[in-house]
């Protein structure tokens, strides 16, 4: 699995697990919608790192915790 379908499933499952929809999540990441969009549909193959920050802290959580998922083995 390539890193940005890894990504985007993990952020769909956290927004799952915060009972959030993407829209939501990207107001409290303070990101445009748009970006968080082309990113759950693959668009952005490799999402920069400062938008997954920006997603951590929409989530409330570090970036290691983004990433300590099965996905991304």
């Amino acid at each position: 699995m390539d890193l940005g379908r890894a990504t985007a499933l993990r952020i769909c499952e956290l927004c799952r697990e915060a009972d959030i929809t993407p829209y939501v999540l990207a107001i409290r990441a303070g990101i445009p919608p748009s970006t968080l969009n082309s990113i759950l549909e693959h668009k952005s193959k490799n999402p920069g790192m400062k938008s997954i920050k920006r997603i951590c802290i929409g989530f409330n959580i570090t970036l290691s915790e983004f990433y300590h998922s099965e996905l991304f083995n």
